[in-house]
């Protein structure tokens, strides 16, 4: 259940990553 919930954060920011990056686009 551990590795199960590392794998649900990392593919949740992920897909949280490019919202940030879609933020500041002049970076």
């Amino acid at each position: 259940m551990k590795p199960k919930n590392s794998e649900l954060l990392t593919h949740h920011i992920q897909l949280s990553t490019p919202k940030q990056s879609n933020i500041y686009p002049g970076k």
